[in-house]
């Protein structure tokens, strides 16, 4: 079984002998190829410490080479001046590192729990005001693991902290000069093999010519990928452009196809109020009807008619005597009482319910 495992999780001792076996590695390589590797790796620390002017150093992976200070006060323009040192020193070209004075930055050591090694810096970000004095937005920092591997209950963490104010400064001092930082140090770890980075840590910047390198192949890839792709694409493209006219297409269908069965539903429900009307006589018809049958000392109290029934009620001198006046009438058939007729509260007057069939056709 292949056995996975992570570089932050092996020991101090397992790092130190995988750095010594890749240097060891790395001198095998020909002297050509590690003056390439060297020169890309090379950076050029500036120490702005000195009000008089710049000290500029590069350090690349075995030594630091000092190229001494820029004199500003002779009255020349500060980029040319730096310009023409760094010219003359072939070092032009190099990545910048600000390096920041030692007094200006805060180093602490702070111990956490292991679990806080999987987001660490989100951790230090969240927990700045706790650890230091500062807020997480008052400064830049970075950090380094001293201990506290797999197995461990614990981390311990050594903490850098930069003002933001004073990295803000340096940046424009150095844009005054002509230079643009791809790092912010401290000056006494510009020798370090992995001196801390407070502008890297801030996020992404720009980088040496190994990541532009990189980044150029990569582009370089994608351009051939894009070639090799792009017949693909316009394939999908053009079958997408179908798909979609076709689901228009289908879209149109059933809408009309829905409003053909709306419209059937219409007619349909027309053809059912026509032969409704048809089957039931007009209330004006009705209501001429009821006021011819009915005799004089009768009158109604309410009226409703549906489902080809008409059921009225009211109050009559002789109700019984009613019923026998809807006989032969072209409106109504089938005339009866809906209940027993009784004596309303005034004399002479009987309350009574009726309902009778309506004809079908009737005038």
């Amino acid at each position: 079984m292949a056995a996975s495992f992570h570089l932050a999780s092996l020991g101090t001792g397992a790092k130190a002998l995988l750095a010594w076996w890749v240097g060891e590695l790395r001198d095998l390589l020909p002297q050509p190829l590690l003056r390439l590797l060297d020169q890309d790796s090379a950076r050029l620390w500036v120490d702005l410490s000195d009000d008089g002017g710049p000290s500029f150093a590069v350090k690349r992976r075995r030594d630091v080479q000092d190229l001494g200070p820029v004199d500003l006060s002779s009255g020349s323009e500060p980029r040319t001046a730096v310009r023409a040192h760094l010219r003359a020193a072939g070092a032009e070209r190099l990545p910048v590192v600000l390096g920041v004075p030692d007094g200006l930055v805060l180093a602490r050591t702070v111990t956490l729990p292991a679990a806080a090694a999987e987001n660490l810096r989100g951790v230090l970000r969240f927990d700045m005001d706790r650890l230091t004095p500062f807020r997480a937005d008052e400064v830049a920092f970075d950090h380094r693991v001293e201990s506290g591997g797999a197995g461990a209950d614990r981390v311990v963490v050594t903490l850098w902290l930069l003002p933001r104010a004073t990295m803000t400064e340096a940046l424009r001092r150095a844009d005054a000069l002509g230079l643009m930082p791809v790092g912010v140090g401290v000056a006494s770890q510009r020798a370090d093999k992995r001196p801390i980075d407070f502008l890297a840590a801030e996020g992404p910047g720009r980088r040496g010519p190994a990541v532009r390198t990189a980044v150029l192949a990569a582009l370089c890839l994608l351009l051939a990928s894009a070639a090799t792709l792009y017949p693909l694409v316009r394939l999908q493209r053009q079958a997408a452009a179908f798909s979609a006219e076709v689901a228009a297409a289908r879209e149109r269908a059933e809408r009309v196809e829905g409003l053909r069965t709306e419209l059937a539903t219409m007619a349909e429900n027309a053809e059912i109020f026509v032969e409704r009307r048809r089957k039931t006589p007009p209330i004006l018809v009705v209501l001429e009807e009821l006021t011819r049958v009915m005799p004089d000392g009768t009158w109604l109290a309410s009226l409703r008619i549906a489902d080809g029934q008409c059921e009225f009620s009211g109050y009559s001198q002789r109700a019984a005597l009613l019923l026998a006046r809807f006989e032969g009438s072209p409106v109504f058939s089938q005339a009866r009482f809906q209940a027993p007729v009784v004596q309303d509260g005034e004399p002479g007057l009987e309350r009574f319910t009726i309902a009778a069939t309506l004809r079908t056709g009737a005038p």
